[in-house]
């Protein structure tokens, strides 16, 4: 059973993408690529859970570090990587915005 922590930082997460996708829909997104860039997120923080990392803890430092080689890993196809990495900078753009 998930405790108080958890839920907070699931929280914090979901509400980072929904604010997201929120803005790709203002920026008048197809459904299509609304629906890529979720499953992009969902991608990132499957390999941020995995490897026992926060949001908030995320740096392109560690991006690089941890992250990256643990997308690599996982055998993508070079479009697909190139996407999600689009998709993780455009992400992190809107949250330093956002603040």
């Amino acid at each position: 059973m998930p405790n108080k922590e958890s839920f907070k930082l699931n929280s914090d997460w979901n509400d980072a993408v929904q604010l997201f996708l929120q803005d790709c829909k203002v920026r008048n997104f197809s459904r299509e690529s609304i629906r890529r860039y979720h499953k992009g997120l969902e991608k990132l923080q499957q390999h941020l859970n995995s490897l026992e990392l926060q949001l908030r803890e995320l740096s392109p430092a560690l991006f690089k570090k941890q992250v990256l080689p643990s997308l690599l890993d996982e055998g993508l196809a070079l479009r697909t990587l190139n996407c999600n990495l689009h998709i993780y900078k455009s992400f992190a753009q809107l949250l330093c915005e956002e603040g």
